[in-house]
């Protein structure tokens, strides 16, 4: 691209000159650690300018070598994370970056967004935008709302060649230490490109961000005496604020008067025209004193009071509910009504910490419960914003019994205390006037080095469980997950009230998704279900049917199905237990291609083996090592020097799918044909069918093509013989490992076909002993009919001295660290999902 300076960039991507701090960011040496600059000083534009100058236009070579290829964007709430997606949208449009060879791909990850996009062309520059839960639990690969196979392709690509950016990081809990963990581990066990983090917010200093493994940042960004001069900051930083004590405390937490009160007063100091925002503490207080102010203008019936409010207080402002706990369609729409300028009457939003950081809202009238300090300064900055109002804002805060610690949550009384102290000596919460901010929540859980090379085995336990890592991503009352709701039709099973969902029946859309704390859940689930039935069902990967959940057992990152007509839901209230009301399920739009597939690919399931058309084994692997080309080719400087890497991903491409040439494959492919098909097409051999042909194998329950294509491997050196020896293994591990199955182990499922004689050893569908036909691997290669060996299943040496899967498996990642190593797994599974989206002409399909 033409040179140009980040001044003309900025200007074209946000229409406004940049602030001095911006052009630092965009034009230092260094990206900073830490960037703690007031709110609404604008650090969304400057990061991702600051990145797509650095990344496109900086003059020096070195820069933009040195710059990661992917911006990963995390946030603490949803809401925020829809914004800062609009924002970094309208930037890329200005640009013309949308469009093009020279396009930068942008992506939200919540709950239920599709993932392939971005993960199926690592090389390219990609800004993704998501949430703590969805981002952190992906770079410690247990990714929430994915499928346990696909842990590893995410968890390769966040901890390589990337820039991660936590804003807001105040509000992230325990989620702020693990960001300070993980980027101490990058560092330590080394990545594949340049990979670098980057805190961000109004209300820490970098001692909040010190960790057991992670030294306290030193590249820490403030604002300068040049950004304090500057016409627009200044008036914001001095932006007049009056905050006096709201003549209502909360005494009880199911006090009616409390929200009677309340509410009078909020009526009495709204002035139409403007916007009167309310913030407090739990979702369900916001719902409660909404449903008060709401029957204050509601339609009177008969004499007496209800009639005589309705004239006194005046004319209808518009109410809004605002909450985290909406599915998306609703929550946009509420989205969009909130930004909008306020009617004649003006605007009342009830609303939760959800509104605390990053929304672009300016009251005039700010009410919020007492909350700790940091949250209390994000919250004012939701007040005269940008000091548009002359006669300033006013903020009344509402006081919580300090004795009572179940009032205080989700935070705790001594967090409280101190922000009362404050708040009785301030008069104008300007800026210029709040008091330094220090994060005193202690934290319980931090990943330590053991658990996050724990964390790189993704083998499930014998029920199907995992390594619970919601403790390292939220706080122990912040734990959430998500829910959907479909209405019980005749593919329901069962009788009367007991029924059960088809194992087909379709996965749950982003749009159906709602974020429900594990609690609430819980107590749902109890109270809808008898003694012997629970009416919430999760996936089971094992066994690969909708399994009815134990409440008990729920925990962070699940996807719950629940029945419509049990309620649980409105769309003016969001999440609602206590609603009785069948929830209306969301219509899919005109466009959904979802298929009738389980939410996650089960065990014994091989999605990617069903396109559009037949494809020959050899022409398959030609497809996967150009693809593997392509990419390697465009990572090449990626590789730190590591010259045998990009031959290592083009050998494993042509050969990962060899052991489909495995009868037990091959009849799974075929086994739906007519008999006169059948003999025409076992002429070839088959790495691909149309799904007409979905099958389980029948031979072999669980069979995993992968695994026969790695012991081949093993069984044959003469196919690596321009490998170097010391990497040989890893070919046979990214080819074991390119479905997710099998990984650091060599392991029999529940519910596999045993051979008939007991002595065999059998894992994954393969026995030992079994023979691959000779098969022509195109490039040249052809594999010799090979009898395959499990002894690498088992502990210790070989019969040929060699050690066995696991020891080998663990000292590559040793070797080449966890964040590397998944980073090839990544490139390998880019490579084969890519080549399998390949069309062919007709005559392929007739080889």
């Amino acid at each position: 691209m033409a040179s140009e300076s980040f001044v003309e960039i900025f200007r074209k991507a946000v229409e406004r000159e940049p602030y001095p701090y911006q052009t630092t960011i965009g034009t230092a040496t260094q990206f900073p650690e830490l960037v703690v600059v007031p709110t609404g000083a604008g650090k969304t534009a400057a990061v991702l300018v600051g990145w797509l100058y650095r990344r496109r236009w900086h003059p020096e070579p070195a820069v933009r070598t040195a710059t990661p290829r992917r911006l990963i964007y995390c946030l603490p709430m949803r809401v925020l994370v829809e914004q800062t997606y609009s924002v970094a949208l309208n930037i890329l449009d200005r640009l013309s970056l949308r469009q093009g060879p020279d396009s930068v791909g942008l992506h939200v990850l919540m709950g239920g967004a599709s993932e392939s996009e971005w993960r199926t062309h690592p090389e390219r520059d990609t800004i993704l935008v998501g949430t703590q839960d969805m981002l952190l639990s992906r770079a410690l690969n247990r990714g929430y709302g994915e499928s346990r196979y696909q842990w590893p392709f995410s968890f390769g690509l966040v901890n390589n060649d990337c820039l991660w950016v936590l804003d807001e990081v105040q509000l992230m809990g325990a989620g702020l230490a693990t960001s300070c963990q993980l980027d101490a581990f990058r560092r330590r066990w080394g990545t594949y490109g340049p990979t670098h983090t980057l805190w961000m917010s109004a209300t820490v200093s970098a001692r909040d961000l010190q960790t057991v493994d992670r030294e306290a940042p030193q590249r820490v960004l403030e604002l300068a005496d040049d950004d304090r001069r500057h016409e627009a900051l200044r008036r914001r930083l001095q932006a007049k604020k009056v905050v006096r004590r709201s003549d209502v405390s909360l005494k009880k937490e199911k006090d009616p008067s409390y929200f009677r009160s309340l509410a009078s007063e909020i009526v009495g100091t709204h002035r139409a025209g403007s916007l009167t925002l309310v913030i407090v503490n739990t979702v369900r207080r916001a719902q409660v004193l909404y449903d008060e102010l709401k029957s204050l203008w509601a339609p009177a019936r008969g004499k007496g009071r209800a009639k005589q409010k309705v004239r006194s207080i005046g004319p209808t402002p518009e109410l809004l509910l605002v909450h985290s706990r909406y599915r998306p369609a609703d929550r946009q729409r509420l989205l969009g009504r909130l930004l909008d300028k306020p009617g004649d009457a003006g605007r009342i939003v009830i609303s939760t910490q959800v509104v605390e950081a990053g929304v672009d809202l300016s009251a005039r009238l700010l009410f919020t419960e007492l909350a700790p300090w940091p949250s209390l300064v994000q919250r004012f900055g939701r007040c005269n914003r940008a000091g548009e109002l002359a006669e300033g804002g006013e903020i009344r805060w509402i006081d919580i019994e300090p004795a009572d610690d179940a009032l205080a949550r989700p935070y705790d009384n001594e967090a409280l205390s101190a922000a009362r102290d404050c708040l009785r000596t301030l008069s104008d919460a300007a800026p210029v006037y709040l008091a330094p901010v220090e994060l005193e929540s202690p934290v319980t859980h931090v990943p330590r080095a053991r658990d996050v090379l724990q964390l790189f085995d993704t083998s499930a336990d014998v029920t199907g469980g995992d390594i619970d890592v919601s403790r390292f991503i939220r706080d122990t009352d912040d734990r959430t997950l998500q829910v959907f709701w479909r209405a019980v039709d005749d593919r329901w099973t069962g009788r009367g009230s007991i029924r059960n969902p088809p194992d087909g029946l379709e996965r749950a859309r982003r749009e159906e998704l709602c974020s429900v704390p594990v609690g609430e859940l819980r107590e749902f689930l109890r109270r809808t279900s008898d003694s012997e039935w629970i009416n919430g069902w999760c996936w089971d990967v094992l066994d690969g049917r909708w399994k009815r959940v134990d409440p008990g057992q729920l925990r962070p990152g699940l996807v719950v199905l629940l029945r419509a007509d049990l309620g649980g839901y409105d769309p003016e209230r969001g999440w609602t237990p206590q609603a009785r009301s069948a929830v209306a399920p969301v219509t899919p739009p005109a466009d959904a291609t979802s298929a009738l597939l389980a939410p996650e690919e089960s065990a014994e399931e091989d999605d990617g083996t069903y396109t559009t058309q037949w494809v020959p084994l050899a022409v398959h692997l030609d497809d996967a090592e150009r693809e593997a080309r392509a990419i390697g080719d465009a990572l090449a400087g990626v590789f730190n020097g590591d010259g045998p890497i990009p031959d290592i991903l083009l050998r494993a491409a042509r050969l990962h799918d060899l052991g489909k040439s495995h009868p037990a494959f091959q009849d799974t492919l075929l086994c739906r044909l007519s008999s006169d098909e059948r003999s025409t097409r076992e002429k070839v051999t088959w790495a691909k069918s149309p799904p007409a042909n979905r099958a389980r194998h029948r031979l072999r329950p669980y069979f995993r093509h992968e695994l026969a294509s790695a012991l081949a491997i093993l069984k044959r050196p003469e196919l690596l013989s321009d490998i170097v020896d010391d990497r040989r293994f890893l070919v046979a591990y990214l080819v074991a490992a390119h479905h997710g199955h099998v990984r650091l182990a060599i392991r029999s499922v529940s519910g596999e076909r045993r051979p008939e004689h007991p002595e065999v050893r059998f894992a994954r569908g393969v026995y030992d002993g079994d023979v691959l036909p000779e098969v022509d691997l195109g490039g040249g290669l052809r594999l010799p009919t090979t009898e395959l060996s499990l002894e690498p299943m088992e502990l210790g040496l070989t019969s040929d001295g060699q050690r066995s899967w696991t020891e080998r498996a663990w000292r590559l990642c040793d070797e080449l660290g966890p964040f590397r190593l998944g980073f090839l797994e990544a490139l390998l599974i880019a490579a084969d999902w890519r080549a399998s989206a390949t069309m062919h002409p007709a005559e392929v399909e007739h080889a």
